[in-house]
């Protein structure tokens, strides 16, 4: 016992001195209904039936068994994104798994569409996906003489580091499948980013904003912001979207987006069904310019459009200007079914309003429509078991 404890103790310090090693990632295996170690030994992306997304099936080599009722062999993980032909669907900060990678992946039995082709005959024959994204894969490095380590909040020098800490800290025991890691030859080493900071808000893992495309006419962005669940009976699903523009002197006048959830989470036909509420917030707040029509999408079951045009005497507005910090004008409410699946929330645009409009007098109807030349979404929330996850923002053309 006492040699267990100082073990422990000489690991803790150890990785106090590299990177502390926050509480999350024993929620995160906590959570997770299998744990293993493996290799990528092949990645196949195709589209789902609808042709409406991609997904990539990738067969995993188990090394090691921490967690669930596996053998030892060969396993699928389906991810979302991917490339088919000349077709790629990408997803900042979502996990995109292909042939090499390495590392502890932490799952849960699959959710997503599965391929029509069996691309490679797995020996655990229940495919995963990995509900965490990024941060539910443990990625090991070679340098040349060593595997490191690098994890979505802290980074290790050894894998027998991570072993340790799987099996004294995470309290996990290993099972040893006699695959062995690749040879470290030769080094392949990219440079280990440095974590990001955590806090405690009610949406544990902050977003990280990416980059916007510098303008080089007129552009609009469409964003989530402020997501969370409320504590509510029933609780709601809460989250605003930012309207941003790089027209100083124009005037927004018309856009149209659809979202597409998960009706496990929240029923279907939400609006028919009253389990979702439309209003203004922010920069609209208080204004009458415009009307917000959320209709169902007849086609699907499971995708609201959310209609922004103005109305008939309106004086319209002028936007924010596209930034890091951005301003809500629309604040979404919808009722949760059911609390426990996992489940993406997407925004994408659709038609009649094929593209958003400003106008170059605030005077609605007196001035020039003209169509936004550019238009960026921020399509994915992640939605985990009623806490919200940030996928991260990623900037798609209409």
């Amino acid at each position: 016992m006492k040699t267990k404890f100082t073990i422990l103790f000489l690991l803790l310090i150890n990785l106090c001195n590299a990177q502390e090693v926050p509480d999350d990632i024993i929620n995160r295996a906590n959570r997770a209904t299998y744990i293993f170690e493996g290799t990528v030994i092949r990645s196949d992306s195709y589209w789902d039936h609808d042709r409406k997304e991609i997904y990539t099936s990738s067969t995993i080599l188990i090394s090691k068994i921490a967690k669930g009722n596996l053998n030892c062999g060969t396993i699928e993980i389906i991810t979302v994104g991917g490339r088919v032909g000349d077709t790629e669907i990408k997803i900042s900060h979502n996990l995109t798994l292909s042939k090499g990678m390495m590392g502890v992946f932490l799952c849960s039995e699959n959710i997503w569409e599965t391929p029509s082709i069996d691309y490679y005959h797995e020996t655990n024959t229940t495919p995963m996906w990995v509900p965490d994204g990024l941060e539910g894969f443990i990625r090991y490095y070679n340098d040349g003489i060593n595997y490191a380590v690098s994890d979505w909040q802290f980074s290790l020098d050894s894998l027998a580091q991570l072993y340790n800490m799987m099996e004294l800290y995470m309290t996990l025991n290993l099972v040893d499948c006699g695959n062995n890691l690749p040879s470290i030859n030769p080094p392949v080493m990219p440079t280990i980013l440095s974590a990001p900071t955590y806090n405690n808000s009610l949406i544990p893992n902050p977003p990280i904003v990416a980059p916007l495309v510098a303008a080089t006419s007129t552009e609009i962005h469409i964003d989530f912001l402020n997501r969370h669940i409320t504590n509510t009976i029933p609780k709601y699903f809460e989250f605003d979207v930012a309207l941003s523009d790089d027209v100083d002197t124009g005037y927004f006048n018309t856009a149209e987006f659809e979202i597409d959830y998960p009706p496990l989470i929240f029923g279907t036909d939400v609006v028919g069904a009253s389990s979702i509420i439309v209003t203004t917030t922010g920069t609209f707040a208080g204004s009458t310019a415009y009307t917000i029509n959320p209709t169902d999408d007849l086609t699907s079951n499971h995708k609201v459009i959310i209609q922004i045009v103005p109305n008939g005497s309106a004086v319209l507005l002028n936007l924010p200007d596209a930034g890091p910090v951005l301003t809500p004008t629309i604040h979404v409410r919808m009722a949760i079914t059911d609390c426990f699946p996992f489940g993406y929330i997407n925004m994408t645009g659709v038609t009649p309003i094929v593209h958003p409009t400003w106008s170059d007098s605030p005077n609605y109807g007196s001035g020039t429509t003209t169509v936004y030349s550019h238009s960026f979404l921020s399509p994915t929330l992640y939605f985990p078991s009623c806490k919200i996850h940030i996928d991260n923002i990623t900037a798609s053309s209409l």
